[in-house]
């Protein structure tokens, strides 16, 4: 059995308290990136903004965290969405984009978009199957696995 290998990142974010948007990443196994904002089209001045990635030297894996493993023996489901939705400026979108393979038996991708309200939009990879049915009217199409 093979194991699944991945990659993700986010876009580039603002926040609302950059030390507990730090200590929040931290706990997460993220790895945090910054750079600044180019000049707003408001007028505003430019702010610092993030993006985040899993860190391959807590999650060899590569894909976001879904557990929390922590000194409890409850291994917790975590939700980044919720928990990060809470931490952004209230005029911004995150996008946390991951795909990954098991050799080439299972190609996936998947993505999703949020605001600070944690409204949240998700798309995956294999949508494309039933796009593609009611594009091209048919009812079957074989999967790109093994």
């Amino acid at each position: 059995m093979a194991n699944w290998y991945g990659s993700a990142r986010s876009n580039y974010f603002a926040v609302k308290d950059e030390a507990a948007f730090r200590a929040w990443a931290a706990k997460r196994g993220l790895e945090v990136w910054e750079e600044m904002e180019e000049k707003p089209a408001d007028g505003k001045d430019p702010r610092k903004l993030f993006g985040v990635a899993p860190d391959d030297a807590v999650n060899d894996s590569g894909g976001w965290p879904t557990v929390d493993f922590g000194a409890d023996e409850d291994n917790d489901e975590v939700d980044l969405v919720a928990e990060l939705a809470e931490l952004i400026q209230d005029d911004q979108i995150v996008v946390f984009e991951q795909i990954g393979s098991e050799k080439l038996r299972y190609l996936n991708g998947h993505a999703t978009a949020f605001n600070s309200a944690g409204e949240r939009i998700d798309l995956d990879l294999d949508d494309i199957y039933d796009k593609a049915k009611r594009r091209f009217n048919v009812t079957a199409i074989t999967l790109a696995q093994y």
